[in-house]
């Protein structure tokens, strides 16, 4: 009943996108909710119709759901910092190159370990890419707030059902990589109800769309920018100046 309630939820939570045309601006969140319903789908198959497989595909589709998420970290970047596309696209390369190094050091280090289960590689991979999405988003929390960055009430609810939904997991997860299986009838229960908080949060915040925000951007974020931009353009002169006498004789 739980699960159930998630998907209608999250299927209103398209419709109702469709219908406002709040898609087009967030697409990268719709494009989330579209692969968690896919995913549900895809584990209800396995688990009524293939249950000796549904264990792998379960955590294979909970690691992917994980993966996907970040599109909503992402997301969250894009559109409180659109004024200013260079900070947003320098932070966004900057959480995809954590997030890869978060993948190649788990995988690395259970790579040539033929004892390690996948389930366990996994958990600890999911694990580990919620923790990096909630530090990248305590991140832009504090960066909205010092900077005093007007979010509107899609992207706080956005940043409040996910963020509610990290903690969640990453307490589960933790708990689950030291408790083992003794942990997971808890929290075959207690995952859905998570999930079902932050899209209830999600359908309640994205219901209306934000009109076109009136409040000007920050003017200390203005000149900061407004610095990394200088900044930025030194060193790329400076990069092209080196490149040039390397390659003249």
């Amino acid at each position: 009943m739980i699960l159930w309630v998630g998907v209608f939820v999250s299927a209103s939570i398209v419709l109702r996108g469709l219908q406002t045309r709040t898609v087009d601006r967030f697409h990268l969140f719709y494009g989330y909710m579209a692969t968690v319903l896919a995913v549900t789908l895809i584990q209800y198959i396995t688990y009524n119709y293939f249950k000796p497989h549904y264990a792998p595909v379960y955590w294979i589709c909970e690691f992917a759901s994980a993966l996907v998420g970040c599109a909503i970290i992402f997301e969250l970047y894009r559109q409180s910092l659109r004024p200013f596309p260079l900070l947003s696209a320098m932070a966004n390369k900057v959480m995809l190159f954590v997030l890869a190094l978060v993948v190649a050091r788990i995988l690395a280090g259970n790579t040539f370990k033929p004892h390690v289960e996948l389930q366990t590689i996994l958990v600890t991979l999911e694990r580990d890419l919620r923790i990096t999405q909630a530090v990248f988003l305590c991140g832009l929390l504090v960066l909205t707030a010092y900077y005093s960055v007007p979010l509107g009430r899609n992207l706080r609810g956005l940043a409040l059902g996910y963020g509610i939904f990290l903690g969640l997991n990453i307490v589960h997860l933790s708990v689950r990589a030291n408790v083992g299986m003794s942990f997971e009838t808890i929290w075959r229960a207690l995952q859905p109800a998570s999930f079902d908080i932050a899209v209830c949060i999600w359908l309640a915040f994205l219901w209306v769309k934000d009109p076109a925000l009136q409040k000007s951007p920050s003017p200390r974020l203005g000149e900061d920018y407004a610095q990394l931009i200088a900044a930025t353009r030194k060193r790329m002169a400076q990069t092209e100046e080196q490149l040039i006498r390397i390659i003249r004789p």
